[in-house]
């Protein structure tokens, strides 16, 4: 199964997101911005996490967000995004998910 099939992360992957130099510009739709790092961050006013994604286009850095989930996913997830660092978007949500079952 694909990353981007896997019930957990269905509908949310590709993660949404923006520009960080310009916030209205969003991330770019084709998903060929390269992953960077991979972090968890507390929601603010909550105390559930949720996962940032930093990434990179044509010298343009972006940060996609996903929403807080359990934090043993969060962890396990943000393990494997960060060891395909350098992977494009599209590529990560292609790769094989069985892993998170």
């Amino acid at each position: 199964m694909r990353l981007a099939e896997y019930p957990g992360l269905l509908h949310e992957w590709p993660p949404s997101g923006h520009c960080l130099s310009s916030p209205l510009r969003p991330v770019p739709t084709h998903c060929l911005d390269s992953l960077l790092l991979a972090l968890q961050f507390p929601r603010i006013n909550s105390k559930q996490w949720g996962i940032s994604i930093l990434t990179v286009f044509k010298h343009e850095r972006y940060i996609r967000r996903m929403a807080a989930r359990e934090e043993i996913f969060n962890t396990v997830f943000c393990e494997f995004l960060n060891k395909q660092r350098g992977k494009t978007i599209l590529e990560i949500g292609n790769m094989d998910a069985t892993f998170l079952g």
